[in-house]
């Protein structure tokens, strides 16, 4: 995702889940949570939080992905890693992700509505992107966002 937030409070860049019934945060998604940007899971049992150490800031667009290989999840700011979270469990897609919803993301009830720009949203379900390619993927566009 290619993002400029307007504000650093609490905010969803997209969540995705399996029905529009779930609760809390559903199956996850990428936020803006405590001044950190932060990707969410459900891992069969419990929401986990990976967040970035680079604050969020309102001044530049900024790259942000999150891949998932089957045994860890990592968070990228532009271009370069941040942070890893090895699990023992899978994401919960048992279910389905029927729903995509960018801008926003459901909790109970509530919309946590993106304040700002999102120029590019990409997903690649079949595979997770090496940092290699994520590293790819930042310069070719990061001249057109001004980095």
């Amino acid at each position: 995702a290619w993002v400029k937030p307007n504000s650093t409070s609490k905010q969803a860049i997209f969540g995705f889940k399996s029905s529009t019934g779930c609760s809390n945060y559903c199956n996850g998604g990428l936020y803006i949570y405590n001044n950190k940007y932060t990707f969410n899971w459900f891992d069969l049992s419990n929401y986990q939080w990976l967040e970035s150490s680079t604050p969020v800031t309102t001044d530049n667009f900024v790259h942000i992905v999150s891949t998932f290989d089957g045994s860890s999840i990592k968070l990228y700011i532009n271009g370069k890693l941040e942070n890893t979270y090895t699990s023992q469990t899978n994401l919960n897609y048992s279910s389905g992700m029927n729903l995509l919803e960018i801008g926003y993301n459901s909790r109970d009830g509530i919309k946590d509505a993106f304040n700002g720009n999102i120029s590019i949203i990409k997903f690649c379900k079949s595979k997770a992107l090496t940092p290699q390619e994520v590293q790819q993927n930042y310069n070719a566009l990061k001249d057109r966002f001004g980095l």
